[in-house]
């Protein structure tokens, strides 16, 4: 047999409490609630499977090809192990490097004309316009691994252009749509911010305007005015229902329509720092409390609201 040239890998399982349906077995949640077993599921191919690929794989290798995600970079609401998988191979491919071997670890966005989204296409639905993600055409993933087999390419031997993100847009394309995360003030980031918004095909400069607000997110943003000219409780309460919905869609990744108002906060996998994420927003917009305990036991978009709007209401 001829000497092995090269090594490419891009297997995954990836599973998630929101979009699974009720009966799945294996259902990702956040880290603190998921069993040990799903862990493993999701982390083994990717973590035990390269490392034993780079420790039985001879040296010397023209590329090594380590088919990540833009996730291990900027993370998911209740993707934590798939997540940290990708993590894992972002730092292995700049350990090999580091050893003086070839290797690249091409964080993904999301491709929605091949692999898991073709046979997964209800996901795909729920991240379909979401604007701070630009789409992964096949196409543009084969002319990526054509540059990084290249042998002569200096990328994958070099610690800065060893580990690509694909697919992540500008703040200043979407921030007029939903707040930035923590994540994207991380010093890495910082050139991301000086980008200006990205104008597409068959949109304007205005439609991409900081002042332009999305009829979608323009529900959270004016939440207080609304709230401060409801005509009675129940209608107040509804719009800080809503408004408590539409931010739990966005720390979570997932459409809002997934979100059943009378089913507990909880139950959709958020951990104290969204609980405090989602209070600290709470105090922001109609300047009142609500405890993490509240939210983390089993108040409901509904109860929360209604809980919320007495104390507006009796402030007022």
């Amino acid at each position: 047999m001829p000497p092995i040239k090269g090594c490419i890998q891009s297997s995954m399982v990836v599973t998630d409490d929101l979009k699974l349906p009720a009966n799945s077995r294996s259902q990702e949640l956040i880290f603190e609630k998921m069993t040990f077993s799903d862990w493993k599921a999701t982390i083994d191919p990717k973590v035990q499977g390269w490392w034993n690929l780079h420790r039985e794989l001879p040296g010397g290798l023209d590329f090594f090809i380590l088919v990540s995600s833009m996730m291990g970079t900027i993370g998911g609401g209740s993707l934590s192990a798939y997540s940290g998988a990708n993590s894992y191979m972002d730092a292995l491919a700049r350990y090999r490097v580091s050893k003086g071997e070839r290797a690249a670890a091409l964080g993904l966005g999301i491709v929605p004309n091949g692999g898991y989204l073709i046979e997964h296409p209800e996901r795909l639905a729920g991240v379909e316009g979401v604007e701070k993600y630009a789409f992964t055409s096949l196409r543009e993933i084969c002319a990526l691994l054509e540059i990084y087999c290249d042998p002569a390419n200096p990328f994958s031997r070099s610690l800065e252009g060893c580990q690509p993100v694909l697919g992540v847009r500008p703040p200043a394309h979407w921030r007029h749509l939903e707040e930035i995360p923590t994540t994207y003030f991380q010093p890495f980031w910082g050139h991301m911010h000086h980008i200006p918004a990205l104008v597409l095909e068959g949109h304007s400069a205005e439609d991409v305007d900081g002042n332009a607000v999305s009829a979608h997110h323009k529900g959270a943003l004016d939440a207080a005015e609304r709230l401060a000219v409801a005509a009675s409780l129940s209608e107040a309460a509804e719009i800080v229902s809503e408004a408590l919905a539409q931010r739990m869609s966005m720390l979570l990744g997932t459409a809002e329509d997934r979100l059943d108002a009378h089913k507990p906060m909880h139950s959709y996998g958020i951990d104290s720092l969204s609980a405090i994420d989602i209070r600290t927003w709470v105090g922001q917009v109609f300047e009142v409390d609500i405890p993490v305990f509240e939210i983390l036991g089993g108040a409901t978009f509904a109860s929360a609201g209604l809980s919320i709007a007495r104390k507006v209401w009796s402030r007022n």
